[in-house]
This record gives structure tokens, C-alpha cells and sequence, in this order.
């Protein structure tokens, strides 16, 4: 297959851009807000992962003040996301260790962790019992 081939079949699967040029048309507040924080985290993870990367790969040393202030930036835009949906980031944590707890009753295994033995619908129910209503779909403001 040549690069314009391939080019052509890609293509046929990309998402309506119509439909979702619409949808950012009526975005809200709160939506802006979480692609912010969205995309600002994805920014800093590819910073976390450069500086592993360096390290591991180019034998440069591992810059654990850069990394430190990298999860400190990850961490600044995890705040941001749980403003804009008015969510206390302990309900957050929280929800994640219950939601642990439920995938890893005594402690973590392998077994536990491969795909084909999580139940991803039990996790999700932790997570909706206890998010107090956090689980809601987005509304536009």
C-alpha cells in the first residue's frame, strides 16, 4: 500500500466534522474549560515522558526537579478540570482509591490486573455510588 492509498482509506473514518463543528459551536463554559485542562495535561505528560525518555534512552541524567515541577503543572491542570465541573479534587481521589479497592481487594496482582479479568461495569458503579452525582453528563451553561 502507498502513502496515498493508505491517506484515502484513513480518511473514510474520520468522524462527522459537521456534526462536530456543531457541537463546539454550542460548547459552555464548563466544556472550554475541561478541553483546556484537557489538553494542558496531555502537554505535561508529554514533558514527564520526554524526561524518561532522555533518561532511559539518550543516557542523559533523570531531571527529577524538572519532573517534579511537570507533575506539579499536571496536578494544576487536574484542579482546573475539577473547578469546571465543580468537583472537590478529595471527591476525585477518593472515587479512584474505591474504585481501586474494587479492582484490587487485598493488594495488586497481575491476574487481577489483565483486561480479561476486570469488571469494568462493578468499577463503575463504585464510582457512580459514590461520586454523589459527579458522574452526570456534561450540561452547557
Amino acid at each position: 500500500m502507498n502513502f496515498m492509498d493508505y491517506q484515502i482509506q484513513a480518511h473514510r473514518t474520520e468522524c462527522d466534522t459537521e456534526a462536530a463543528h456543531t457541537r463546539l459551536a454550542v460548547t459552555g463554559i464548563t466544556q472550554i474549560k475541561l478541553l483546556h485542562a484537557t489538553i494542558g495535561m496531555m502537554g505535561e505528560l508529554g514533558e514527564l515522558a520526554s524526561n524518561i525518555e532522555h533518561h532511559f534512552y539518550y543516557g542523559q541524567g533523570f531531571d527529577k526537579v524538572n519532573f517534579e515541577e511537570e507533575l506539579g503543572d499536571v496536578l494544576w491542570y487536574v484542579a482546573e478540570a475539577c473547578s469546571a465541573l465543580g468537583i472537590p479534587m478529595e471527591t476525585i481521589a477518593s472515587m479512584n482509591i474505591k474504585k481501586l479497592r474494587k479492582r484490587y481487594p487485598d493488594k495488586y496482582t497481575d491476574d487481577l490486573a489483565r483486561e480479561e479479568n476486570r469488571n469494568r461495569q462493578q468499577e463503575r458503579q463504585v464510582l457512580e455510588q459514590n461520586g454523589q452525582g459527579f458522574a452526570e453528563p456534561l450540561e452547557d451553561e
